[in-house]
């Protein structure tokens, strides 16, 4: 089932995260992106959000391919 939470970051568009390969998510005041390597989160309407989307005790997070099947968990 999906995580409880309504946090829920979309990639962009022609996205493809390959097998192996990792990416950052940033988010808060000093939140970038930099290029495919690092992406910053967006709000509903697509600007970027200066909001802290996890906090300091380590929030989990779950990654769905694009058919809705859990491919990753974190921690």
């Amino acid at each position: 089932s999906r995580d409880a939470s309504e946090q829920q970051f979309v990639f962009p568009p022609g996205f493809i995260l390959a097998a192996g390969v990792s990416v950052k998510v940033t988010s808060g005041s000093n939140a970038y992106t930099d290029s495919l390597n690092v992406l910053q989160w967006l709000n509903a309407d697509g600007t970027p959000s200066k909001a802290f989307i996890w906090n300091n005790g380590g929030d989990p997070a779950v990654l769905y391919n694009n058919v809705g099947n859990v491919v990753s968990t974190f921690p």
